[in-house]
């Protein structure tokens, strides 16, 4: 029982390789998309044993914003869409330096080090300037990792792996068809991020993805948003050449029925 409401945030995650130059605007792609990736994927009505007090369809998303200190996407910088730059402007970052600036102005929640749990509360950078000669490359990795992983947004880089992290899905039965999703949109980058520029503002797509984790695909002009999406991710995998664009076939009948996977 002690770990049921950690658990409660199981989600099908997915990680595509991306290079150096690559993360900055896919991870804004991929960002602004969660609102889809939430709609086309709302499977988790469930909450503590009954139906979700708030009514969500996909509440497992939504945990990261009650499971954490300040409660709220909107107000809080380590889950769901963050607010970049303290203090925290509308937009994505512009560069990597910009990211790597923000990551480490966020607060450092949490670490263990030689088998102590510790909790700096203050921003990495801060706290790294307060180890002085203590801190070699080894430990600073460590602590960056830890640092890293507590960063709950719907897609985060996870530097170790030269990845970016993709996250709010729920799990569902073709979560297969989600990873192709990403990857397709990931391969087709450059014009997913055109359209993600010139459909909102970030902060629309903030509030789009809050409205779906409710109303999943009845959301208000999301299923339009997700056929736009899928035929970017589509392209993305005929690109590939190896018919992985079949994968996506289940959502494509989601978004015609209306339907998530759990109703």
């Amino acid at each position: 029982r002690h770990v049921d409401v950690q658990t409660a945030s199981a989600a099908s995650q997915v990680h595509v390789e991306v290079t150096l130059e690559e993360v900055v605007p896919v991870l804004e792609v991929l960002l602004a998309l969660s609102s889809v990736f939430v709609a086309l994927n709302a499977n988790a009505p469930i909450w503590g044993g009954k139906l979700d007090p708030l009514g969500m369809m996909a509440s497992r998303q939504h945990f990261w914003d009650r499971f954490t200190h300040q409660r709220g996407c909107w107000s809080n910088v380590h889950v769901g869409l963050p607010k970049f730059e303290p203090p925290y402007s509308e937009q994505p970052p512009a560069s990597l330096r910009q990211l790597a600036e923000w990551i480490c102005g966020s607060k450092f929640l949490v670490h263990i080090e030689k088998g102590q749990l510790i909790t700096p509360n203050i921003c990495f950078g801060n706290w790294c300037a307060q180890q002085e000669d203590k801190l070699d490359e080894m430990r600073l990795r460590a602590a960056y990792e830890s640092h890293e992983g507590t960063l709950w947004w719907d897609a985060r880089p996870r530097v170790p792996f030269g990845t970016i992290e993709v996250r709010p899905s729920c799990q569902n039965i073709h979560a297969v068809s989600s990873d192709a999703l990403v990857l397709g949109l990931v391969e087709n980058w450059r014009s997913a991020l055109h359209f993600v520029r010139h459909s909102c503002t970030h902060e629309d797509w903030r509030r789009l993805r809050f409205q779906c984790l409710t109303e999943g695909l009845h959301t208000r002009d999301v299923a339009e948003v997700a056929r736009n999406t899928l035929t970017l991710a589509k392209e993305g995998l005929i690109r590939r050449g190896f018919g992985e664009e079949k994968l996506l076939l289940p959502l494509y009948r989601r978004v015609d029925d209306l339907a998530s996977p759990w109703l």
